[in-house]
């Protein structure tokens, strides 16, 4: 680096000249008061003969500009104005224009090289990538930049992006050079590779003081710009020479593209990362994923109306064509080159199509496109590349990481490969693998990783080790963290299993595989309630259909029965009720099994009993209760009280279905005092939300709110998505309990889409269910019996008849009140035959009620009747206040139609006092409007009277005196 002494002697000196300190030259120049420090202290000068200009302007000396751009080593430039009362600043500061060779410091005119290639597309994205890299070189000080990433990532692009930018910006005097480094194969072709991008014909001489090097040395020794060196990860040897030019040309800045650093001693690394590709860009925000956007201007260079023709079939502005292109470029990480690569293949396949084949082989991203380098006609060549240049042990050590899924930490990769911190490293010089600092842990790009499975193939014996030992290393995690799971530091140890979970899912995938009985056994319970919490049904059920495979081909019977039990929990949640009985009753085969006779299977007959139970609550609550009873016996009698816990909710549970409230604390506050005293946080919050649920049916809805938010505060905490969602849509029914519709509808809308992202059918059935009636409290009924109709459509899928019996009542509800009179009375029939059947209490309270007044409507009057009639006596057996709500106001309809318009108003006044059926506006529309004709029939004071007492009448209460009432007219016949 050049040093400018007499330019710092003379600032100094002016400065101190005007009692004036750097910082006051800093702020007038708008640059860093360490800017100003390095040109006094260490000798380094302005950037460019403007700021110089800026400086002498500053102090107030423009009359001898020529002298402070000589002392900095500038040519001649115009003077400033200048000012005949200032005196020459060389009378004032000896030394400064009186040497021998001050006026001829005249350099040859500056030529603005501009020798950039042109690119064929416009830049994606990157404006973040663009303002840092131009900030960097901006910086006077900082002269050499690295781009580094993985080949087909857009270095080239980008740099060619941020040095147009300082072309349009003038900042180089000499301008901007590229520099092709690809096609050389030696280091020593790097100088003439730099001289010809220059124009700087080379001589030919044997001295060697004027070698092809140094005259490029030399040439660069004045010359301002900035050299774009493309491509240097082969030739990282010449590094020397880069170095070289960095010491003898102070003004030249050199930005770099490579796969790996070229680590020179004030080098800037950029690592540059794949473009933006999330999700939430998609659709109106496309402009914030660019991925997708380079996908689509891929796509439209081979199919000019792909996306475009609203009458194609595979048009991409469709949902299941955007859904394909977003996991298109999630899976490829953005990276430019694999997105391009894959686009391409849009004139024979759709999106979806091309997804697969991507996941199927690396080999699909390849083009046959004339003009595309051979480097980048497939991301196997541009993989290859790189390969060659590892080393044996670093090629074996990065095949061997492809086995890992999701990221891998230090310690996991020294037990499954063996390798050191100091090889690792050199595998992240070379951009094949990250270090994320934050996570501790390492990430490789998924493609790179299939690459590296495709190396490992190549050698089977190495191959099966390493999977063996990722396998090894992850379920010895998993069982660790097992017991865990129903005692202590759960959220702790959940969140080490969410960090390994890709890595986890592989290694069982293996076992099973494999036939390593012992392992799959030996976690099975920690996975099955890992992927339980976590809503990853679907994952949980293919799981352990491997494990079952896998014992059934050992003999395995002993672990079979439990197995084939997790796998019916999922079949469960998955809405697949007759596919789960089957899994559990085979299981229940097996445990008499004769050949097992001699094994203690307590804990697997509780487990399938368990099950049973949570099967048959949605079918017949009778038998559920005595499955449970049976387990919860047994799990006692084991001392395995977490399992014992969650048989007493399951108890609850059934209890609520049937209305039995002081039955459902009982249960629930029981397993509350167990995970308690286990210290287990999930159980604690499942408990806590079933107890708002009490509440909330028995009226107690600030209680309930209170305990249903503490519950969803530790599920969120948690990061449990089925806990949270179950809250949720607990937390809805409280808030439009209290008549505040719009927190219901918001938080239930939540509850719906998360029990859909986890592929919770069954609760997604009662969560649209619930939808409907928020909908119908809020008078918009065309909305209700469209939320009722999707839980009906969901429902459908399902071999599940609690869910059915749900989801047809609400649709004959939502029916009634959006004017089919007719398909109202249709559907209301089959739900409260489906109730009756499930032993559903509480929607047979409801649907009979509903049935009742649709029969009025409909001028069915004994029918009616008779159906309200049931409603209330059923009502009276369960006392919550939806069921107490919908008995009593169906009731109230054909009282106030004639039979006794006094009690209705009565009834009617009682009601209106609940915030619930004030709010609503369904009872509004066809109770409350039959009661106000009642009452212009009415004296005032008959009126008022009715009102008075009917505000002391008690619900409960008064719907059993109405149910004697109505019996004594005949009404149950």
């Amino acid at each position: 680096m050049t040093y400018y002494p007499e330019f710092a002697r003379l600032l100094n000196e002016e400065l101190q000249r005007q009692e004036r300190p750097a910082s006051w030259l800093a702020q007038r120049l708008g640059v860093s008061p360490s800017t100003v420090a390095r040109w006094l202290n260490h000798g380094t000068r302005p950037r460019s003969p403007e700021v110089v200009r800026q400086i002498v302007d500053s102090l107030g000396v423009t009359a001898h500009y020529q002298s402070f751009l000589a002392a900095a080593g500038f040519g001649y430039q115009p003077s400033a104005p200048t000012s005949s009362m200032e005196p020459p600043i060389a009378e004032r500061l000896p030394g400064i224009g009186q040497t021998e060779n001050a006026p001829t410091l005249v350099t040859e005119p500056a030529t603005r090289l501009a020798r950039l290639p042109t690119p064929t597309t416009p830049l994606i994205g990157r404006k973040v990538e663009c303002a840092q890299l131009a900030e960097w070189l901006a910086d006077p000080a900082l002269h050499l930049v690295t781009i580094v990433g993985p080949g087909g990532m857009g270095k080239t692009r980008l740099a060619l992006a941020v040095a147009q930018q300082q072309i349009a910006d003038s900042r180089y005097q000499h301008g901007v050079v590229f520099v092709d480094l690809a096609p050389l194969t030696a280091v020593d072709q790097i100088p003439a590779a730099i001289a010809q991008a220059v124009g700087l014909p080379l001589e030919s001489s044997s001295d060697p003081n004027r070698s092809s090097r140094q005259q490029v040395l030399d040439f660069l020794a004045d010359r301002r710009l900035l050299l774009l060196l493309d491509n240097a990860e082969h030739l990282l040897d010449g590094a020397a020479f880069i170095a070289a030019i960095l010491a003898t040309a102070p003004h030249v800045q050199i930005l770099v593209t490579s796969r790996a650093p070229l680590r020179l001693p004030g080098e800037q690394r950029y690592p540059l990362h794949g473009l933006d590709y999330t999700t939430e860009a998609i659709g109106a925000r496309t402009e914030n994923a660019a991925a997708v956007v380079l996908f689509l201007q891929a796509a439209r260079r081979v199919r000019p109306d792909y996306g475009v023709d609203a009458h194609s079939e595979q048009r991409a502005h469709t949902a299941t064509e955007q859904s394909a292109i977003a996991a298109i470029c999630s899976l490829v990480e953005g990276m430019p080159l694999a997105i391009e690569l894959a686009a391409s293949w849009v004139t024979m396949m759709s999106a979806a199509e091309i997804l697969a084949a991507i996941h199927a082989s690396l080999h699909f991203l390849e083009t046959d496109l004339r003009g595309v380098s051979a480097r980048h006609r497939s991301m196997e060549a541009v993989f290859d590349a790189t390969w060659q240049r590892l080393n044996q042990t670093e090629r074996q050590i990065f095949a061997q990481l492809s086995v890992f899924r999701g990221g891998f930490t230090q310690a996991a990769i020294s037990r499954v490969t063996g390798a050191t911190p100091h090889q690792l490293r050199s595998l992240a010089t070379s951009s094949l693998i990250v270090y994320n600092h934050e996570r501790e842990r390492y990430t490789i790009h998924e493609l790179l990783r299939q690459y590296g499975a495709l190396r490992l193939a190549e050698t089977p014996e190495v191959e099966a080790a390493t999977n063996h030992a990722h396998s090894a290393f992850y379920l010895d995690l998993l069982t660790c963290r097992q017991d865990a799971l129903k005692s202590r530091g759960l959220q702790t140890d959940l969140a080490v299993l969410d960090a390994e979970v890709d890595n986890l899912s592989q290694a069982w995938r293996w076992a099973a595989q494999q036939g390593h009985v012992d392992r799959l056994t030996a976690t099975m319970d920690g996975w099955g309630l890992y992927l339980q919490w976590r809503g990853r049904a679907a994952e949980g059920e293919t799981a352990f259909q491997w494990a079952a495979m896998a014992l059934e081909r050992a003999n395995a019977l002993r672990w079979l029965p439990r197995t084939l039990t997790w796998q019916a929990i999922f079949a469960r949640i998955l809405g697949q009720a007759d596919r789960a009985m089957q899994l559990l009753g085979r299981s229940r085969r097996l445990l008499t099994d004769p050949t097992l006779a001699h094994e203690d299977l307590r804990s697997e007959h509780a487990f399938v009993l368990m099950q049973l139970g949570a099967a048959a609550a949605g079918q017949d609550t009778v038998a559920a209760q005595h499955y449970y009873e049976q387990s919860l016996a047994l799990f006692q009698a084991l001392q395995e009280q977490w399992f014992a816990a969650e048989v007493l909710l399951g108890l609850g549970q059934v209890c609520l279905v049937q209305g039995d409230f002081a039955g459902q604390r009982a249960y629930v506050q029981e397993a509350l005092e167990t995970y308690r005293t286990l210290g287990n946080v999930r159980g604690t919050a499942a408990a806590l939300s079933m107890l708002a649920d009490i509440d909330t049916y028995r009226g107690q809805l600030l209680r309930g709110l209170d305990l249903g938010l503490e519950s969803l505060a530790a599920f969120r905490s948690l990061g449990d998505p089925h806990g949270t969602a179950t809250c949720l849509s607990r937390i809805g029914m409280t808030y439009m309990d209290l008549g505040d519709l719009t927190n219901a509808r918001q938080v239930v809308t939540e509850s719906a889409a998360l029990f859909a992202d986890i592929g919770s059918r069954r609760d997604e059935v009662i969560a649209y269910a619930f939808l409907c009636a928020i909908e119908l409290m809020a008078g918009d009924y065309p909305q209700a019996l469209a939320n009722a109709e999707r839980s009906h459509t969901i429902a459908g899928k399902l071999d599940d008849q609690f869910v059915q019996g749900v989801a047809i009542g609400f649709v004959g509800w939502a029916q009634l009140y959006a004017g089919n009179l007719h398909g109202a009375l249709q559907t209301l029939r089959k739900a409260v035959i489906i109730t009756k059947q499930t032993g559903a209490t509480m929607d047979q309270v409801r649907w009979s009620s509903q049935l009742g007044l649709a029969q009025w409507q409909n001028g069915q009057g004994q029918q009616a009747r008779f159906y309200c009639y049931e409603s209330l006596r059923l009502s009276a057996q369960v006392a919550d206040p939806w069921s107490l709500l919908t008995a009593i106001s169906s009731t109230i309809a054909i009282l106030a139609d004639g039979e006794n318009p006094v009690r209705a108003v009565e009834l009617h006044s009682m009601l209106m006092e609940d915030s619930l059926c004030a709010a609503s506006q369904w009872y509004a529309d066809g109770v409350g409007c039959r009661v106000n004709k009642a009452m212009a029939q009415l004296p005032t004071s008959v009126i008022e009277a009715a009102q008075l007492k009917g505000i002391t009448l008690n619900q409960q209460a008064a719907a059993a005196q109405l149910l004697a009432e109505v019996q004594a007219l005949g009404w149950d016949r």
